[in-house]
């Protein structure tokens, strides 16, 4: 396809920007009425956001909006089939499910020993969207060639597409080789490292605890400090990050959490009883994909003063 009928890459990107803004104030508007009900949604709040999203997408590229969201329009551009017609809204819906939907709940469907696993799926379905733009002259996406759409300029017309070279073979190669070795490298690491064993251990048992929503992150740091004048200093720590559902809790230094988080870490990761410190933030608050409202306290446990 010649590329004087398709959009730059640089323009989609600021397209999606613009989708995302605007997805983002519809966000933040509609929490200033529903905090509450976005705070009671707790880490299932993702799947509001993306309901909302894949909506807006998928009738906007739909022949309902002629193929464009509004970020589309400012750039110019639309979606549309291979033969140049409008969407159905069913394959305007399945489009936009396949791109937002795993991305914007990739942590709810990331506990225990399948984080790891799961989190390279993420990754990959990322990169083969960016390997068929850059190896596709067409520059389609990995969800336009299963739903076969193309994003083009909004006054083309006749569109050609080699559909065959799009789907080679040869081409998915290359993409089916770094699966292989990425999945083999998240089973190995998940079943056989027994740090992020550990660390996915501390995390469950977290958030089994009455008042806790979500872990939002737990992992193992070292920081190596410089210095023109001093020796070198490594800092070693756990860093944690829990959401709960208790608002004065989170702004409280000497909240209960705290030891009891810190507990869990001692005994469930022993390795870090031999770091420089751990360091917990407890959140309050909502995060619905498109938006989000915390507040949060954060406090450090240094080594030998436990």
């Amino acid at each position: 396809m010649d590329k004087k009928l398709r959009p730059s890459i640089f323009k989609r990107m600021l397209a999606l920007f613009v989708d995302f803004l605007i997805l983002g104030i519809i966000g933040y508007i509609s929490g200033l009425f529903f905090e509450d009900f976005y705070v009671s949604l707790g880490k299932y709040g993702t799947l509001l956001g993306s309901t909302i999203t894949i909506v807006y997408f998928s009738i906007l590229q739909s022949s309902i909006g002629n193929g464009q969201t509004i970020g589309k329009k400012t750039i110019g551009a639309k979606v549309t089939d291979l033969k140049g017609g409008y969407l159905t809204l069913e394959k305007s819906f399945l489009r936009s499910f396949i791109v937002f939907f795993p991305i914007m709940n990739v942590q709810l469907f990331s506990g225990g020993n399948k984080m790891l696993i799961i989190v390279m799926l993420l990754v990959l379905t990322i990169m083969a969207s960016v390997y068929f733009i850059l190896v596709n002259k067409s520059r389609r996406c990995l969800h336009d060639i299963l739903v076969a759409s193309i994003v083009t300029k909004q006054d083309v017309t006749d569109i050609e597409i080699d559909e065959q070279n799009d789907r080679s073979t040869m081409k998915l190669i290359p993409l089916g080789l770094i699966v292989i070795l990425m999945i083999g490298m998240g089973i190995y690491q998940t079943f056989t490292e027994n740090t992020i064993s550990q660390l996915l251990a501390a995390k469950e048992k977290i958030e089994n605890k009455n008042g806790v929503i979500a872990v939002n992150e737990v992992k193992s740091s070292t920081t190596t400090y410089t210095s023109t004048n001093k020796p070198s200093r490594t800092y070693s720590s756990i860093q944690i990050s829990v959401r709960i559902d208790d608002k004065n809790e989170a702004s409280n230094i000497e909240s209960k959490y705290f030891e009891d988080i810190y507990e869990i870490v001692k005994n469930e990761i022993p390795a870090s009883q031999e770091m420089d410190g751990v360091t917990m933030t407890l959140y309050y608050g909502y995060n619905i994909g498109i938006a989000s409202k915390t507040q949060s306290v954060t406090k450090t446990i240094e080594k030998g003063n436990d």
